[in-house]
């Protein structure tokens, strides 16, 4: 996050943090039973909006997100995939929220135009790849282009080889 406030890579390098450990994130503790579909994106827009949450945003995309498309977001995918369901279960929380990253990791993408995109986290093996590998699938998914078996079995590969190889264990849940 500061190396892009730097004069060198000001204009080359943009670091966007979304964390994918919280409560928050995972719907428990304090989340556990924030079932209404008002209340959970309230939480939502309030948690991706806070850089104490775990979230930080370059001055250019920070403006952008949130002047009106983080909440319209929200909504379209509490419409589109949940049916406007005044109640969501912790399950529909968490793939909510999933969703609702990647779409945002596009709309970041649009604002930022790089040249390359890589998803880390501390070895780019448990969050990383596999956030990877779901952008990847969306994208296919949109374009209606079908997944061919090649390609799944090379994306098995590039997911859970890195944790087992390198870690010698499975991707943790």
């Amino acid at each position: 996050e500061e190396l892009q406030k730097k004069d060198e890579f000001a204009k080359t390098f943009s670091c966007v943090s979304m964390t994918k450990d919280s409560d928050f994130y995972h719907q428990t503790g304090p989340y556990q039973e924030l079932n209404h579909a008002d209340t959970f994106i309230q939480q939502l827009l309030e948690h991706i909006e806070s850089e104490n949450s775990g979230y930080f945003y370059p001055a250019k995309v920070k403006n952008t997100l949130f002047s009106g498309f983080a909440s319209n977001l929200a909504h379209a995918i509490h419409d589109v995939f949940f049916g406007k369901k005044n109640v969501l279960t912790r399950q529909n929380r968490v793939d909510f929220i999933e969703l609702y990253y990647v779409f945002l990791q596009l709309k970041i993408i649009e604002i930022v135009h790089p040249d390359n995109v890589s998803f880390s986290c501390k070895d780019a093996i448990d969050i990383g790849m596999p956030a990877t590998i779901e952008l990847f699938l969306l994208l296919k998914l949109i374009n209606i282009r079908p997944l061919s078996a090649e390609e799944e079995d090379y994306l098995k590969v590039i997911l859970y080889y890195p944790s087992i190889g390198y870690r010698g264990r499975l991707l943790f849940p």
